[in-house]
């Protein structure tokens, strides 16, 4: 294939991506209403798993142990910083927390930095400090301080910033329906530990909760996972954060429609400048990279 076809289509697919998992956050949010934070992550992700293995299996069966390794590193990395976003999502609201979570666009360069050794400009100190300033709006409140809530979803971020670059290093070299099989087992045995030890319900029953699941589990988990990691071996981790994060516009915008959740002037300024922060790290990142993919 064409090396700038290629970067197009992989370009729509983090699009994509970003598109299905905007609706992750209310399918979530009705989850959540019935089920714990872990029985959703643990349904989610053997789910996952086991529909992957289905109509994978040929695949899957021909995995080695490098892909297995790396496969359960980024499936152990995501879950923890999905679990601080699920159960952050129980203490905020969806819309503050569809914002929230796009800093992982401004961790990335630094994570980068730390791990492969590209060194951050002047431009991603400036998206940072747009994105706290954005921050500090957002938490300034009767109390004055970040909520449990939105400090559970910026760890998440920093975690799902370190799982783009964990999977920029590895979807280069591995079989990315393998990788995304071992992610989701991983993530899949860690939430049912977790939902055990906290003595989690799975009494299934018809409605928006079990609709919400099956969201989770096919189209935020199966589809879009798979679509990441094979769309992340043609585009750098950079490009790629950026192009997923807008999730959080699609979030905020579904949330406030479909949860008709209040939006206040100082909830609107304080998105609006982490979203300009988004904004900034894309233009430091043509300027830097302008040959990159």
């Amino acid at each position: 294939m064409d090396k700038n076809k290629a970067v197009f289509l992989a370009d729509l697919g983090l699009m994509i991506v970003a598109a299905i998992w905007c609706g992750g956050f209310i399918a979530a949010k009705y989850a959540l209403a019935e089920y714990t934070p872990f029985v959703v992550l643990a349904i989610r992700f053997i789910g996952s798993a086991l529909l992957t293995a289905v109509v994978f299996w040929k695949t899957i069966k021909k995995s080695k142990l490098s892909v297995i390794k790396k496969g359960m590193t980024i499936g152990l990395v995501y879950v923890i910083g999905i679990s601080m976003q699920t159960i952050g999502l129980k203490y905020t609201s969806a819309s503050k927390q569809a914002f929230l979570i796009s800093l992982y666009v401004v961790f990335v360069p630094f994570i980068s930095w730390a791990i492969i050794k590209k060194r951050p400009t002047s431009k991603d100190i400036v998206a940072s400090f747009l994105a706290l300033t954005g921050i500090g709006f957002l938490s300034v409140g009767e109390t004055f301080g970040l909520g449990f809530g939105d400090l559970l979803s910026i760890g998440f971020a920093f975690m799902f910033g370190l799982n783009i670059v964990l999977i920029s290093c590895f979807a280069k070299e591995e079989n990315s329906i393998q990788l995304s099989f071992f992610q989701f087992l991983s993530a899949g045995i860690a939430s049912l530990v977790m939902a055990i030890a906290t003595n989690g319900n799975f009494n299934f029953n018809i409605g928006k909760s079990s609709m919400g699941l099956f969201y989770l589990v096919v189209f935020n988990s199966v589809v879009a996972f798979i679509l990441q990691n094979t769309c992340q071996k043609y585009t750098s981790e950079s490009r790629a954060s950026l192009l997923m994060s807008l999730e959080s516009v699609f979030g905020f915008i579904f949330s406030v429609i479909i949860l008709k959740e209040e939006v206040t002037l100082r909830v609107v300024i304080g998105s609006l400048i982490i979203f300009s922060a988004v904004i900034v790290s894309k233009i430091q990142t043509k300027i830097q990279n302008p040959k990159a993919v």
